[in-house]
């Protein structure tokens, strides 16, 4: 996940979601958080991220709609607050990362972490007659123009729509499991990349494979990507070696390497898909995982 400040070079005025420099992370954080404050007793206030949380730092307006419609008078909530209260009132007891079956089965992999149609990527809320996903909209503000600096670093308006649940992929995987094949995928990209001569791309694997076995593992670029209190050290072991494993985007990424030669061509290939899936389930089994009863939120 590279820095924000690659944001600017997109050149369409609207994506969805197809930039997971922010969408993933900012998932990430609502089923965290969101799922923390639905647990906590019932005097909690719940976080408002999009003023707090780094994942939200480019964030100009944050909204979830009713019907999708992006209607103004259609707002279910403005801001993380309003929905994470709406959430419980209607007796929401989780929040969850959503990841669709046919992200897993990608083969194309110049295009890994983008794609077109269908959001792959969602949060899941579950009430106890409904499961709702939550799909992103971001959209650039009117007066944003690409490689025209506009002093507003709070670029995109950012808009959830609600529709019944999608099936997920992923299901049934331990965090075990899960773990195992994320190291496993790690190990193999290391010994690939040590000797193919790309040493920079084999340490950012040794930094992720690393975080795996840390009594403090680091996220790489968002230190509160997590409440600090309700996830388990393995769960944020497994989430902060898959934020550092991923390397997919655009130019000058890990799916911007060509090769030569068929037989070395065809083992990157086979790597990064590996890589790819072994990321997005550390994710969503991380992420997850029941949570460690705590008094009050976490701030990350």
């Amino acid at each position: 996940m590279k820095d924000g400040t690659s944001y600017a070079r997109f050149l369409d005025k609207e994506i969805e979601a197809n930039d997971v420099n922010g969408v993933i992370p900012q998932l990430i954080a609502l089923a965290g958080y969101g799922s923390e404050f639905l647990i906590a007793s019932s005097n909690t206030e719940p976080p408002e991220l999009s003023e707090t949380n780094s994942t939200f730092q480019y964030a100009h307006t944050v909204k979830f709609l009713e019907d999708g419609s992006g209607i103004p008078t259609q707002d279910v909530s403005k801001g993380t607050k309003e929905w994470f209260n709406r959430l419980r009132a209607h007796g929401c007891s989780r929040i969850l990362l959503e990841i669709l079956a046919t992200e897993l089965e990608r083969t194309d992999t110049t295009t890994l972490g983008w794609y077109t149609g269908e959001i792959p990527w969602a949060v899941r809320t579950i009430q106890p007659s409904k499961a709702t996903s939550w799909l992103p909209h971001w959209t650039t503000i009117p007066e944003f123009r690409p490689g025209k600096p506009t002093g507003e670093k709070r670029i995109w308006d950012i808009a959830y729509s609600p529709k019944p649940g999608r099936t997920r992929a992923i299901e049934g995987v331990s965090l075990e499991q899960a773990r195992s094949e994320l190291k496993e995928a790690l190990e193999e990209a290391i010994d690939f990349s040590s000797k193919s001569t790309l040493s920079s791309w084999s340490q950012r694997f040794e930094k992720a494979l690393q975080n795996l076995s840390k009594d403090r593992p680091e996220f790489a670029y968002h230190h509160d990507l997590l409440p600090q209190t309700s996830y388990s050290l393995q769960a944020r072991q497994l989430i902060a070696s898959a934020e550092q494993a991923w390397v997919f985007g655009g130019m000058g990424s890990w799916n911007d390497i060509g090769f030569q030669n068929p037989m070395t061509s065809k083992k990157y290939n086979q790597i990064s898909q590996r890589l790819y899936q072994s990321i997005l389930t550390a994710f969503a089994v991380g992420v997850n995982q029941p949570l460690l009863v705590s008094a009050s939120p976490g701030r990350g």
